[in-house]
Formats: structure tokens, C-alpha cells, sequence
């Protein structure tokens, strides 16, 4: 099957000065993506510490004027769900441009010290629910060894991110879900082919009917909405985008 190559994105794809922060005068080249045959990029919003990612805007933005469909991610609180969902939700809507693609709750242990507690199925529930009323509905991205041993009953009711490295056919699947809707099958994409400042980038695929139904178009009408954001690139003073590389 030919799938729909998705990449996702954070901070972490960029030069980084010694605190942290993006080096600004050096960003991604989505072209580069574009190049690649991408047609979507995830891109994180907020960090597990509740914080906007310091690359988040211009990420949006210059992917944007590549022509790739954006969504944004971001995490929930074990103690503050409301308060992270608020903030997911204002980080994006105070950019003015609310992407194409719907959002992703990164479901999975944090890498950060003290390491908190996981978030429980209470405060995971209600990131989801606020998130929907204030701006539309997520996706869960998460695995079978990061998401509930024993699964809340809604968990089939969200469609499926799952992040699952093998060169299998099909994703080994968390418990609570029957099938998947995208697949993040591997870490390790060429990141400097992807225009990317890592050496390698996480790879995301979507099956085509299943693009159609989030995007409501085709891979060809997807490949005519880039053709279009070319134009509309060159009229806002940019020099365009490089629908198929060139």
C-alpha cells in the first residue's frame, strides 16, 4: 500500500543554543519536506512541563508556507488537565490560524526529573474533552506499553496515533483499540533530508482513504492544495514552495 508520509516535529529539530532555546536565524527547511513527498507535519505546541515549545510559531508558520498540512500536540497533567488544555488550546488559536489536521494528545512516560506520575484516566478524559469543546477534536498518540494496561471504556472512541517501530505490516495495537488511523513506524527518517537540524526525524504514515476522511481530499487534490498555497506563497512575498522538490 502507498501510505501518506506524515512527519511530526518539536524544538528538538532545531540548532539549540546551550539553554535550549531555538537558534531562530537557522530554521526547518519544510520544503525540504515537501521534496520528500510529505504531505502533513505534527508539530508540538506544549511540552510536558506545560510550556509553550519555543519553536512552535515559526514551525507553524514556516510550514504553512511550505504548503504541509499542520497539527499541533501537546500533552496533558496528572494534577492540572483543565489548566493544560486551556493552554494547548490559546497557544494555537492565538497564532490566528488553526491548521488542517486535528490535534494529538501525546500520551507517554515524559523524560523529565522529577518524573511524574502518569496521567490517569480522569484527567487524560477531561484534556480530551476541553480540547474538543474550545477548539475541535483530538487524536491519542501513544503505544501499548505507554497507554492503560486495563483501557478507560471511551478509549476506542478516539482515533488512534500509534507510535509502534517495526517492519511489520501492521502496528501491534494498545489495549482498547481495534484498529489504527496513523502509524508512527519509525525514529529514525533521514533529518536532514526533511530539512531538519537532527540527524534523523520521526515517520509517520496515513492509509489514503483514511487522509480523504480527515482532510476531506485525495493525495492528488492534497497535491493541488500545495499547488495553490505555491501561489498563495508568492503573493505574501515569499519565493514559494517546491511542491515536488524542484
Amino acid at each position: 500500500m502507498d501510505y501518506v508520509e506524515i512527519k511530526d516535529i518539536s524544538v528538538y529539530q532545531w540548532f539549540r543554543n546551550p539553554n535550549g532555546t531555538p537558534i531562530l536565524t537557522d530554521p526547518v527547511d519544510f520544503s525540504k519536506m515537501v521534496g520528500q513527498k510529505v504531505k502533513g507535519v505534527y508539530i508540538r505546541a506544549m511540552t510536558c512541563r506545560g510550556e509553550e515549545d519555543y519553536a512552535f510559531r515559526l514551525n507553524w508558520e514556516l510550514a504553512k508556507q511550505a504548503g504541509l498540512m499542520r497539527g499541533a500536540y501537546g500533552f496533558t497533567s496528572p494534577t492540572s488537565p483543565s489548566t493544560f488544555a486551556d493552554k494547548f488550546v490559546k497557544i494555537i488559536l492565538s497564532t490566528g490560524d488553526p491548521g488542517e489536521l486535528p490535534p494529538w494528545l501525546d500520551y507517554e512516560d515524559v523524560k523529565i526529573v522529577p518524573k511524574p506520575p502518569k496521567p490517569t484516566a480522569t484527567a487524560t478524559r477531561l484534556w480530551l474533552d476541553l480540547v474538543e469543546k474550545n477548539y475541535r477534536r483530538p487524536m491519542i498518540y501513544t503505544s501499548r506499553y505507554m497507554w492503560f494496561t486495563t483501557p478507560p471504556s471511551w478509549t476506542n472512541e478516539y482515533k488512534l496515533a500509534v507510535a509502534n517501530y517495526t517492519a511489520a505490516l501492521r502496528p501491534t495495537l494498545p489495549a482498547g483499540w481495534s484498529d489504527w488511523y496513523m502509524w508512527q513506524y519509525s525514529a529514525k527518517g533521514d533529518g536532514i533530508a526533511n530539512g531538519v537540524k537532527s540527524k534523523e526525524i520521526d515517520c509517520d504514515r496515513i492509509r489514503p482513504d483514511d487522509w480523504k476522511l480527515l482532510t476531506g481530499q485525495t493525495v492528488d487534490q492534497t497535491d493541488q492544495w500545495m499547488m495553490e498555497m505555491d501561489t498563495w506563497a508568492r503573493t505574501q512575498g515569499y519565493n514559494g514552495i517546491r511542491p515536488f522538490g524542484g
